[in-house]
C-alpha cells in the first residue's frame, strides 16, 4: 500500500522551504522588491508543491506524470532565488541555504520523476514510492 503523498518527505521539505521563502519575502521593506521578486519567488516555490500533489492526484497512471511541471517551477525558484541575493533582497548565507535545499530536492524530484516513469512504462521500481524515503 503507497503512503499519502503529503506524507513523503520530499513534499515535506519542498513545504517547508516554501514557507520559509513566504516569511523571508513578507519581511521585505520595499513594495515593489515584493511586488515582483518576493511574488514571483513565492509562486514558483508553491507551484512545486501544488504540482506534485495535482499530478498525484490524477486517476490515470500517464496523467500522474503532470507532475513533471514541478521540476519547471523548481528551475523557476532557483533562478529567483538568484535574483533576490543579486538585488539584495536575501542576504547571500540565507540564499545559498534555499539554494542548497532546492538542490537537494531537485535530485529527489528527478528519482521520483523516473520511478513514476518506470511504473508507467510497467518496469521495476526500486525502492518506495518515491524512491527518496530512508
Amino acid at each position: 500500500m503507497f503512503r499519502e503523498f503529503e506524507d513523503l518527505d520530499l513534499y515535506k521539505q519542498i513545504e517547508a522551504l516554501a514557507d520559509k521563502i513566504w516569511m523571508s519575502v513578507h519581511e521585505w521593506a520595499d513594495n515593489f522588491a515584493r511586488e515582483t521578486v518576493g511574488e514571483q519567488l513565492t509562486l514558483s516555490i508553491d507551484g512545486v508543491a501544488s504540482s506534485l500533489v495535482e499530478g498525484d492526484g490524477r486517476q490515470q497512471i500517464k496523467e500522474k506524470l503532470l507532475f513533471t511541471y514541478a521540476r519547471g517551477f523548481l528551475k523557476r525558484s532557483r533562478y529567483w532565488v538568484r535574483r533576490a541575493i543579486a538585488r539584495e533582497l536575501m542576504d547571500s548565507a540565507t540564499g545559498a541555504d534555499v539554494l542548497k535545499d532546492l538542490e537537494s530536492i531537485h535530485k529527489q524530484l528527478n528519482t521520483l520523476i523516473t520511478n513514476k516513469r518506470k511504473m508507467v512504462e510497467g518496469g521495476p521500481v526500486p525502492g518506495s514510492f518515491s524512491g527518496t524515503e530512508h
